[in-house]
This record gives structure tokens, C-alpha cells and sequence, in this order.
């Protein structure tokens, strides 16, 4: 109504809304509900007051197919305040039908009223002709209405690289080839039956729960193969283990005299798979050029380049000679003595292999974290100059044992002068003793 009051419940002021809906899908259901403000100047009506309302609307829908369909909604609203003849109530029923190809939609309803307020109507009829295009559903379910997805009978795949178009997107599929030890295989290659290609190289393939065989080869290596299905994912990878044909080695530790040490070990240097190797067990190893050390305590340790030969046996005897150092407890005891120039801080090289000793010591020890070196001299001369001298093959000594990769942190020196003799310094044999350096452990990590 839209005319004055003398007319039903016109009125010839503003009429607003305000409004607020929500929906929900259940499959082929649909829920949903609206619930608004209505703004109407008051005025008086027979024996009740009319004016601004709240209203709402609560309906379901059903889709028998995609032609027909079915809803039942309730209507009702109420003036703030008034009373049960402002507050009309209202079901409707209605049902739709397409016909034909070409969008033709009928729909029909019947409703009436639930009481007998102002507006409620004893019945109300209604009826539609619509055209709702055929494309304007999702064939595949994808999410994109037919009319602009160019794949209408195949979903958007789910591989996370959702885009406009509606068609899946194809996974991309790196294989990758290692051997045994986890190392790249860069001269491998691989096939399946319809792609081949280099270990890392990758192709595009549609998920698909059926397996693919992928078999992979390479050059001093077994073949191997390996079955998998390929996900529907933006990216996957095959991992194929290509185990190398290893070569044989065995390494023995002789004493001067060519007899087993016992307890002897070796290594490869750089490979930590292979570290403290019982000697006199054979291991299988990767073919190539190796640097071998061999140890024992109380001797030596000594290092050897070795080829190993894939499918045969390398055996590498180790003489080793008696250690000039040692570590024991608070020290690093050596058998030796360390030899400068007469009157100076130069060292003789008849000495470089006892301090070679000394590092690969502390090489192997690293919780040895503070070394002192100890220089110390006889009497003879002045006893300044004694302290200065001990001082500065301390420094020497030092300085060597960094140049042979010792951490400068973990060293210091000192110089004792003529301070500290153990023996006397009135013979020429003890002045000798006198004459010394000392390695003393002042730090460690371990208890």
C-alpha cells in the first residue's frame, strides 16, 4: 500500500529497510534466513497503532534433479510494541520446473496466513516464467559455473595451483638418483616406459592412482627399479638408491719387527663412515683414489694415498714405528727432545717430527682446550737473557704447531728461564735436561 491512511495502511511518509541474510548449502538443500528493520511514520488504524517493524523470513529449498526443485517459507513481522493484530504471520509453498534446453523456468507458489493481523492474507497465489540459462551450473563440481570452465566434465585438481580456467594441472615430477652412501648420481639415467631423462631433470604428468616403473642405470653401478603412483600434487619426487659397484679394502698395522699390532685402527681421511676401522678387517669401499691413516696407541700414526678398484681387493700394510709423544694425564710426554740453534729460537728440523706428533695428539684430542708450552734453559749465561730465550722458543714452538692447523685459542707459552731445573746444572749431562721444552695440559672439556 502506498497511498494515505484512508486507504488501507498507507502512508504518505518515508518508507525504509534495512536488511541482513545468510545462507547455507547442505548438497541439493538450501538454508536461509533475513532479518530486517522496516521504517514506517506511525499512524493510527482502526484499533491499533502502525509503524516501524522488525520482519524476518526463514525458508529451505530442495532440489529433487536438475530440473525440479521444492521450498517452504515462513514470513512474519511486528510493529515494536504493538500488539498480536501488527504482528502478521505468513507459510508459503512453492515449487519449480525447467522445460526444455533453452532456460525456460516456471515457478509456482501458494501461501496464507497464520492469524488474523493486519496484512496477513486468507491466501496469496503466485507465479514466475524465468530464463536461467543451462550453463550457468557446475557440471564437474569444480567451483566454476560451466560457462568459463574450460574443463567442464574434469574437476580443478587439488595440487594447491587453483586457477580460472577449470581444467587440473599436470604434477611435476623430479627423480632424483642416489647410491648407497646418499651421494648424487650425476651421470644417472632413468626411464618409465614414456619419459626418460638425467637424475634432477623433471617432467609433468596428471595424478593418476595407477604405478609407474621407473628404472634407473649408470655407469659403475647395479640398475635398480623402483614403483610408484603419482599424486595429484604441485610437485613430487622420486628417489631411486643406484647402488656402486664398491672395490675391497683391507688395511694391516705391522710393528718394526712385522708383527699385528693390537688394538691398531684406520681411517679415510674426510669420510666419516670410515673412521677407527678395526685393521686386519676387510670393508667394502667406493672405488677411487683414498687417503688412508692408520693408528695405534704408543705408535705413530702414518697416512697413505690408496687406489681401490671396483670388485677386487686392495690390501695395504702399515709399518708403524714407536710414538716419540704421548699423552699422559696432565702432559703431552715426549720421548725426544726438542732441538734448537745453539743460543737462538730457530728448531732444528731433526725435531719437526716430534712436533708433527704433538699436533696430530692434539688434532685427535680436541678436548685438550689449553696447552701450555713450557721452554726452560740451563744457567749458563745471564739469567735475562735465559728468560728471553725460553720465552722465544716457547713462541716458536707455538707458532709451528699453528702452522700445522692447531687452534691459536688452545695454545699459550712461557718462558721459565733458568727458574725451574730438575736436574743440576754442574754437569754437562744435567744442563741437558735443563734444556727442554714441556707440553702441559692446563684446560680440558671432558672431566
Amino acid at each position: 500500500p502506498t497511498n494515505t491512511t484512508e486507504l488501507a495502511t498507507g502512508t504518505d511518509g518515508v518508507v525504509y529497510e534495512l536488511e541482513a541474510g545468510v545462507d547455507k548449502t547442505f548438497g541439493s538443500a538450501l538454508l536461509a534466513m533475513n532479518i530486517g528493520h522496516r521504517g514506517i511514520p506511525t499512524v493510527e488504524f482502526e484499533d491499533s497503532t502502525w509503524g516501524s517493524q522488525i520482519y524476518t523470513r526463514i525458508g529451505g529449498a530442495i532440489s529433487a534433479s536438475d530440473t525440479t526443485g521444492a521450498a517452504i517459507e515462513y514470513i512474519g513481522s511486528g510493529v515494536y510494541g504493538g500488539d498480536s493484530s501488527t504482528k502478521p504471520k505468513e507459510l508459503l509453498l512453492s515449487g519449480w520446473k525447467r522445460v526444455g534446453e533453452d532456460g525456460l523456468n516456471l515457478r509456482g507458489g501458494f501461501g496464507f496466513g497464520l492469524n488474523d493481523a493486519i496484512t496477513a492474507p486468507k491466501y496469496r497465489i503466485l507465479f514466475s516464467v524465468g530464463l536461467e540459462p543451462l550453463d550457468a551450473k557446475d557440471s564437474d563440481g569444480d567451483g566454476l559455473l560451466d560457462n568459463v570452465d574450460e574443463c567442464i566434465n574434469t574437476p580443478e585438481d587439488i595440487d594447491g595451483v587453483l586457477d580460472n580456467d577449470g581444467c587440473p594441472e599436470p604434477t611435476v615430477v623430479k627423480v632424483v638418483v642416489v647410491n648407497q652412501f646418499g651421494e648424487h648420481v650425476d651421470n644417472a639415467t632413468w626411464n618409465n616406459g614414456t619419459e626418460s631423462g638425467k637424475s634432477k631433470e623433471t617432467y609433468e604428468a596428471f595424478g593418476s592412482e595407477d604405478e609407474i616403473t621407473f628404472t634407473a642405470s649408470a655407469e659403475g653401478h647395479t640398475d635398480t627399479s623402483v614403483s610408484t603412483a603419482i599424486p595429484d600434487k604441485e610437485l613430487f619426487k622420486v628417489k631411486m638408491e643406484l647402488p656402486m659397484v664398491l672395490g675391497q679394502l683391507t688395511v694391516k698395522a705391522v710393528d718394526t719387527k712385522g708383527n699385528p699390532i693390537k688394538g691398531a685402527t684406520w681411517s679415510i681421511v674426510g669420510q666419516d663412515i670410515f673412521t677407527d676401522m678395526r685393521a686386519g678387517r676387510p670393508a667394502d669401499v667406493k672405488p677411487g683414489k683414498w687417503t688412508i691413516r692408520a693408528s695405534a696407541e704408543g705408535y705413530r700414526r702414518v697416512e697413505r694415498t690408496v687406489s681401490v678398484v671396483k670388485e677386487k681387493e686392495e690390501v695395504v700394510v702399515f709399518e708403524l714405528v714407536p710414538s716419540k709423544a704421548q699423552l699422559d694425564g696432565s702432559k703431552i710426554d715426549i720421548k725426544d727432545k726438542v732441538f734448537f740453534e745453539s743460543g737462538s729460537d730457530v728448531i732444528l728440523n731433526k725435531s719437526f717430527s716430534l712436533l708433527e706428533e704433538v699436533s696430530f695428539i692434539l688434532s685427535d684430542h680436541p678436548e685438550l682446550t689449553k696447552i701450555r708450552i713450557e721452554g726452560h734453559t740451563d744457567n749458563r749465561g745471564n739469567d735475562d737473557m735465559n728468560m728471553e730465550l725460553s720465552q722465544r722458543r716457547a713462541n716458536s714452538v707455538k707458532q709451528y704447531l699453528e702452522k700445522q692447523g692447531i687452534e691459536a685459542d688452545r695454545l699459550e707459552a712461557v718462558g721459565f728461564g733458568e727458574t725451574q731445573p730438575v736436574a743440576t746444572n754442574d754437569t754437562a749431562g744435567g744442563r741437558a735436561e735443563n734444556r727442554r721444552v714441556i707440553f702441559q695440559v692446563v684446560e680440558r672439556s671432558d672431566d
